[in-house]
């Protein structure tokens, strides 16, 4: 399954060539769009239209880690959950990263700090049976997009996480990043092996603008 949180604005949003591009490369995969709250749902007629897409019209508030909720919510047995943007477009075949048991980050980054007034986010999201007892520098997981299987995702909700790790506004999204990093980091996955581009953002942040990844495509857009 794929998961792609869309908060829908004209020549903003990418949601007609994203699910092209999934559907050009894993015709038969389950998509699951998340409505981000819009304005406009128009879209919603494109997507009506287009085979294996389920459209989630829950006024989503949770940005991207809140899609991945309402979508497991919807579908618990999948064997994987492909959180993406809506203004990412799939280049290449993911099926070598699908088909195990792996979990896998996009892009990673290296955080050497996490600000005083962030800690209360983190205290909030992460549960007592994960540590808070952060070891800097720590990774983080780029978009907090990444191919989750089955078990990481349950394994995260039997910790109730689904109803504490949820980002209320654009700084928690960002921090959402980092608290995923942590969450995978607790269950042993290395994300930076684990990557699908092998790449750290932050490394390689100029290949955001020339389309420089082998396996995906993103567009820097301003949402309100």
């Amino acid at each position: 399954m794929f998961v792609v949180p869309c908060k829908y604005i004209e020549d903003k949003s990418l949601i007609r060539e994203c699910i092209q591009s999934i559907k050009q490369y894993h015709p038969e995969e389950l998509i699951v769009v998340v409505d981000s709250n819009s304005d406009d749902k128009s879209y919603f007629d494109y997507l009506n239209k287009i085979p294996n897409v389920v459209i989630c019209d829950k006024k989503n508030r949770h940005y991207i880690i809140g899609a991945l909720w309402q979508a497991y919510e919807m579908f618990p047995d999948e064997h994987h959950y492909v959180l993406i943007h809506d203004t990412i477009i799939i280049k290449k075949s993911l099926s070598k990263f699908l088909d195990d048991e792996e979990t896998y980050s996009f892009l990673y980054f290296d955080e050497h700090s996490i600000p005083p007034q962030s800690q209360s986010i983190l205290d909030r999201c992460i549960l007592p049976n994960y540590s808070n007892n952060i070891t800097i520098p720590f990774v983080g997981v780029w978009g907090t997009a990444a191919i989750l299987k089955n078990h990481i995702v349950k394994k995260f909700v039997s910790n109730n996480l689904h109803n504490t790790y949820l980002s209320l506004n654009k700084e928690e999204c960002q921090m959402s990043e980092r608290i995923l990093g942590i969450l995978l980091a607790a269950e042993g996955i290395d994300i930076v092996t684990n990557c699908v581009e092998q790449k750290n953002c932050a490394t390689h942040w100029n290949s955001m603008f020339t389309d420089g990844f082998e396996y995906i495509k993103k567009t820097i857009t301003i949402r309100e």
